[in-house]
């Protein structure tokens, strides 16, 4: 997937495919970008393109249906106005199953990987998130 680079500062976009045995290959509106010269937003992106990509694997496996690779589009969007201090309002997933597999299995699909993605359950609850300082680096 090819990705025009956005004009819109407001608007983010990520394409990743995820291969039913592989790792997840992303790519970024400026096709220079790799994940590590990224912004935070598009890396938040490509965590849901991930997370999301290998729900709907799960799902397949659950099932006992073909496992297919999976190619996603991720866009995410800020509110109008002032960009500081604004988190993103909407996050849109555009998948294409590589390979043939009728509307209704996309459908439950996309409907059970929604269900048991972790990156995106996680992005529409109440997170409780704490900021602290400490006196030398943080063991993880």
């Amino acid at each position: 997937m090819s990705l025009a680079k956005p004009t819109d500062p407001k608007s983010w976009s990520i394409s990743t495919i995820v291969e039913p045995d592989g790792p997840a290959c992303f790519a970024f509106a400026d096709s220079d970008l790799d994940v590590a010269a990224a912004s935070p937003v598009e890396q938040l992106l490509a965590a849901v393109g991930s997370c999301f990509g290998q729900s709907c694997i799960a799902m397949m496996r659950y099932h006992a249906w073909p496992v297919l690779a999976v190619e996603l589009v991720v866009k995410g969007h800020k509110p109008a106005g002032p960009l500081i201090g604004k988190g993103l309002d909407t996050l849109e997933i555009f998948a294409h199953f590589c390979g043939a597999i009728s509307v209704e299995r996309q459908q439950r699909l996309l409907a059970d990987a929604k269900k048991v993605c972790t990156v995106t359950n996680s992005l529409s609850s109440a997170i409780m998130i704490t900021v602290k300082t400490v006196e030398t680096a943080p063991a993880l």
